[in-house]
């Protein structure tokens, strides 16, 4: 039976196996809002945020991203 605790060798659960996942992280924030939304979609402080700039000052993988226009 300890076989069977063990992913198999591919790395898939076969279909119908039941998962019990344990909670034992408990409660893991007091549920307050730290930052409200209102301070990151479509506030004041974000009308005049350039996404494209930040992005290539930002550099990595979007940096060098481009779409041609339809």
């Amino acid at each position: 039976m300890l076989a069977e605790r063990f992913l198999p060798s591919d790395g898939y659960l076969p279909t119908g196996v039941r998962v019990q996942i344990p909670n034992v992280l408990d409660t893991v924030s007091a549920g307050i809002h730290v930052l409200p939304d209102s301070e990151i979609v479509y506030s004041p402080s974000a009308a005049d945020f350039d996404v494209d700039s930040f992005v290539r000052s930002a550099g990595g993988f979007l940096a060098d991203y481009y779409r041609e226009a339809r």
